[in-house]
């Protein structure tokens, strides 16, 4: 699945889980079409981990079905992009 952000194509490559943030619900876990996140951890420190981030194919329900926004997309440089320098 790819999103369009001023005409240009982002593809979405890899998912990222603010630990702090995430409640470990599993909403994203259950929602996720190729098993790419899991709920795991001892009690007091359970979140979600990717587990299979090989898999996603950044169809972002997991980040749409997050009550607590504990997940974001990583996007990369479209194809053909020209590459921005930070150095100044």
């Amino acid at each position: 699945m790819t999103s369009t952000r001023a005409g240009r194509r982002h593809s979405t490559v890899h998912i990222a889980v603010h630990t702090s943030m995430c409640t470990a619900c599993g909403i994203c876990a259950e929602i996720c079409p190729n098993n790419v996140l899991q709920v795991r951890g001892p009690r007091f420190h359970r979140h979600v981990h990717i587990v299979r981030s090989q898999d996603c194919r950044g169809c972002l329900r997991c980040i749409r079905e997050c009550p607590e926004g504990a997940i974001a997309p990583l996007l990369r440089t479209p194809i053909g992009a020209p590459q921005v320098s930070e150095e100044r």
